[in-house]
């Protein structure tokens, strides 16, 4: 007769911490999508690339820009990173780096490595 009893209670203990574990990513979802709303300036991969490039072309000049595609590009607390990819010949050298602010479009950081 325990037996029957801890099992429901095991389950109830399961269904308990489960739905937890989602309610604490909640926020981070929750400011994912106010950040893509229609009060941000930067939405997309492509709105960034297109943001973007003419700050860096005028910084480090369009050739060299251009070299380093395709872009590595990532977004994470409201803010978009970009970053350029060494080319495949190579070996050593650098590559940029900026970070854009979504809602506004500051640039927070940038600069090219060597």
């Amino acid at each position: 007769m325990r037996i029957f009893l801890i099992i429901p209670v095991l389950l109830t203990g399961l269904i308990i911490i489960f739905p937890r574990d989602f309610i604490s990513d909640a926020p981070a979802y929750k400011y994912f999508y106010q950040v893509h709303g229609n009060n941000t300036l930067i939405k997309d991969r492509q709105s960034l690339i297109k943001y973007a490039e003419p700050i860096l072309f005028q910084t480090y000049g369009k050739e060299n820009i251009l070299k380093e595609k395709p872009y590595k590009i990532s977004f994470k607390n409201g803010v978009w990173s970009m970053d350029g990819t060494l080319p495949k010949q190579y070996t050593v050298g650098g590559t940029f780096h900026i970070v854009i602010n979504a809602r506004d479009g500051k640039v927070v950081k940038m600069i090219h490595y060597k």
